[in-house]
């Protein structure tokens, strides 16, 4: 999805973290096709975040999330700070050369990874990054990079959820060995 600069630019004005992460990564907002914001849902908390490497001699081709939590307190004058969020992204690896390992990974949902970060409900928003990479000859190369924006629940803390999810768990174990 493309986007235009103006409007990369005007996103970046509202939410401070990106400014901090372009830093971070060493990038260049330009280098992104699209920045959107969207509220955090049990939908999108309960995915898995994905990651994915093949190559071969040929080429190669990748996908990669990473999460970020932003702390940005509009009005106040304190430094807009950002920390990577642990997470384990559900995917594949592996290789065209022969007799190359093939390893899958199952991953763990986003609320899983945020249950063992220390004070969640502290950060302002999170930010996804996603980049997906491919590069093959005799193919179109494609290098995608999108930023999400993602806003805390507006009715819930995100604890609340995690506090929710375990209680769920619980009633499912006591249920299964109740018998």
């Amino acid at each position: 999805m493309y986007q235009n600069r103006f409007k990369k630019l005007a996103m970046a004005k509202e939410f401070r973290g990106i400014t901090k992460l372009l830093e971070k990564l060493g990038r260049n907002i330009e280098e992104f096709d699209s920045i959107i914001v969207k509220r955090l849902d049990e939908n999108f908390l309960n995915s898995f975040p994905s990651c994915y490497s093949w190559d071969g001699s040929a080429g190669e081709s990748y996908e990669n999330t990473r999460l970020f939590g932003v702390a940005d307190y509009k009005g106040y004058d304190v430094e807009c700070g950002i920390k990577e969020i642990k997470i384990s992204c559900k995917g594949v690896a592996g290789s065209n050369i022969a007799y190359s390992p093939r390893h899958e990974y199952e991953g763990e949902t986003y609320l899983e990874s945020l249950s063992k970060t220390d004070n969640v409900d502290d950060f302002s928003y999170f930010i996804r990054y996603f980049r997906r990479y491919s590069d093959w000859s005799g193919q179109e190369s494609e290098d995608i990079r999108e930023i999400t924006i993602l806003k805390p629940p507006k009715r819930k803390k995100i604890s609340e959820i995690i506090k929710e999810a375990e209680k769920k768990a619980m009633e499912e174990v006591r249920q299964e060995t109740n018998f």
